[in-house]
């Protein structure tokens, strides 16, 4: 179902155009592909702000028994896997397209880097994550190769 959701944002943003999809990609896209790429398809993640206010205190406790953790949460790895690879080829769709780039112009910085981390730390989604920074450094190739030689070299920049 994510997986779909996200194959129609890239699919709408590419036949849009980006400079019409930028603004509710910074407001509504954004934070969820973060907590999407960060976290996975948590029931937290998916749900509105208005659900996760509590409104009964058997919900409340049923809140506080869901876990973060994959195996508390009931969540795979396998199925977190799977959504964080179609949030990347989302995103390389979006960031790939000549006309669809420009919807990432002020959510680059924060995707750039979860993506660079993603590549570096989880094997599985190298792939996705490596065809993603590539259409990621059409937009800025220099901050794709700090935060890479950020990670290779130990150095540590501050303007992130």
């Amino acid at each position: 179902m994510i997986e779909r959701a996200l194959a129609v944002i890239a699919s709408a943003t590419a036949n849009c155009g980006g400079h019409f999809f930028s603004r509710r990609m910074e407001k509504d896209a954004l934070p969820l592909l973060l907590k999407l790429l960060h976290e996975g398809p948590l029931i937290h993640a998916v749900r509105t702000s208005d659900m996760l206010r509590p409104k009964t205190s058997s919900e409340l406790m049923l809140l506080r028994r869901q876990g973060r953790d994959y195996g508390e949460s009931g969540t795979s790895l396998a199925v977190v896997l799977r959504v964080q690879e179609a949030v990347l080829k989302c995103i390389s769709a979006i960031a790939g397209g000549q006309k669809s780039a420009a919807a990432m112009d002020t959510v680059y910085k924060p995707l750039v880097a979860l993506v660079v981390g993603l590549a570096c730390k989880q094997q599985a989604l190298f792939p996705a994550a490596a065809d993603a920074l590539l259409a990621l450094s059409h937009m800025d190739a220099d901050l794709v190769w700090l935060l890479v030689a950020d990670l290779a070299y130990g150095t540590h920049f501050s303007f992130l």
